[in-house]
Parts: C-alpha cells; sequence; structure tokens
C-alpha cells in the first residue's frame, strides 16, 4: 500500500552562517513527506518581505531572535502550522498571537552552560589582552 506523500513547503530564516542544512533532518522527513527547502541566508527586517519569505510555508524555521514574528506577521502566516526556533526560547516570537492562530512553537535544546563559558572565556580575552596579543 502506498501513501499519499504530503508536500511540506519549509522555510528557513536568517541562516546567516548556512548551518540548518547541514543539521535538518531531511532524511527523516523525507520518510514521511516530500520536504520543499527554502533557505534565505540574509536578514530582513521589513514585514512585507517577512510574510513574503514565510507566508506560504507550513513551518517557518528562525534562527536565534533575529527574525521578529509579531502578532502582524503571525496573522498573515495562513498556512503555518509549526514555527521552530535554534534555541529553546526566543523572544522575538508572539507565542500568545501563534497559540490564537493554532501554530505550535517549539525549540532546539542547547548546553544550558554555553553562555556562561562564552562570558568567562570573553572575560578572561579582555584581562589577558588576548585580541591586541
Amino acid at each position: 500500500m502506498e501513501t499519499d506523500r504530503r508536500r511540506v513547503r519549509i522555510a528557513i530564516l536568517d541562516d546567516q552562517q548556512r548551518a540548518a542544512e547541514r543539521y535538518f533532518p531531511l532524511d527523516e522527513l523525507r520518510a514521511v513527506c516530500e520536504p520543499q527547502l527554502t533557505v534565505y541566508t540574509d536578514h530582513v527586517r521589513d514585514e512585507e518581505e517577512l510574510v513574503r519569505r514565510a507566508g506560504q510555508a507550513d513551518v517557518v524555521v528562525v534562527m536565534r531572535e533575529r527574525s521578529t514574528l509579531s502578532r502582524a506577521v503571525i496573522e498573515q502566516l495562513k498556512e503555518t502550522k509549526l514555527i521552530i526556533t535554534s534555541g529553546a526560547h526566543n523572544a522575538a516570537i508572539d507565542r500568545a498571537a501563534a497559540a490564537d492562530r493554532g501554530i505550535v512553537v517549539c525549540g532546539t535544546r542547547g548546553r544550558d552552560r554555553a553562555p556562561a563559558e562564552l562570558t568567562w572565556a570573553l572575560l578572561l580575552a579582555l584581562v589577558r589582552r588576548i585580541p591586541a596579543e
């Protein structure tokens, strides 16, 4: 019995480091659907352009807190059912607006100690004048 493989449109926003495609589970997705991936590597602030890029996607993936998914933007994402953010929290996503539209918002896991480690590394670099040396 052959299954009906649904096409899933995925918009990845603000992937300036071109990291998403390396880590995106395309092989796993292909087992259950036909993913159509569109990756945007530049950042836009214009809400109309943001809606143009994400508006027809079933899934919107945002990198960190670069793109602001405000209520005004989310209300125009007519096809979106899932928003994924890199990191566990993203203050740039209006979660209440997403919930009002029935859009699930989730994030990726990260290391809890990474910000603290980076802070100490930057402090040590400053005190030891590593950039100047």
